[in-house]
């Protein structure tokens, strides 16, 4: 009986040496699953916003480029047709 009970104590003794870093162990394990499916997650929402920026407004910012463009160009023609107004205003006078 005194051989079982010598065991035990150094079963005991051993659990206590063992089982607290295969406790932490098991925590860094299960913080860097948690860590590693969230960075997961995020790059695949971050892929989806690169995709829907490059597919939709990506597309739509170019058409304004172009429509701001093109009435910048006729803006600015409609100026020199102005200038060009004032010009033969200005050297023939107002007759009446």
């Amino acid at each position: 009986m005194r051989d079982f009970s010598l065991r035990l104590k150094g079963l005991a003794l051993l659990s206590l040496a063992v089982v607290p870093p295969l406790i932490i162990m098991g925590g860094f394990v299960i913080a860097g699953t948690l860590v590693f499916s969230a960075a997961k997650a995020t790059r695949e929402k971050i892929d989806t916003v690169v995709e829907t920026v490059n597919a939709e407004i990506a597309p739509q910012l170019e058409t304004i480029g172009q429509t701001y463009n093109g009435l910048a160009g006729s803006v600015e023609r409609l100026n020199v047709q102005l200038d060009g107004v004032f010009r033969t205003i200005g050297n023939e006078g107002f007759t009446t």
